[in-house]
């Protein structure tokens, strides 16, 4: 089961937002047409970044882990 999480903060709880295509945005650029990026809101951080994918529980346990390690520092 893949898991997907924040990359800043590790919470789970992401909502899927689908930003507007280059030609919405850009009405005059014709390079890009029919893109959508995907972006995740965190409902913990407030960040709108990809969100990170894990394979498994654990490798989400251990970045949560490391992560927490790391702001020790």
């Amino acid at each position: 089961m893949k898991i997907r999480a924040c990359p800043r903060c590790g919470s789970r709880k992401l909502a899927l937002m689908e930003l507007p295509t280059e030609r919405e945005s850009h009405p005059t650029s014709e390079l890009i047409d029919n893109v959508i990026a995907v972006r995740y809101l965190c409902g913990d951080c407030s960040l709108i970044e990809e969100a990170v994918v894990f394979a498994s529980e654990e490798e989400w346990l251990s970045f949560q882990e490391n992560r927490k390690r790391y702001l020790r520092i």
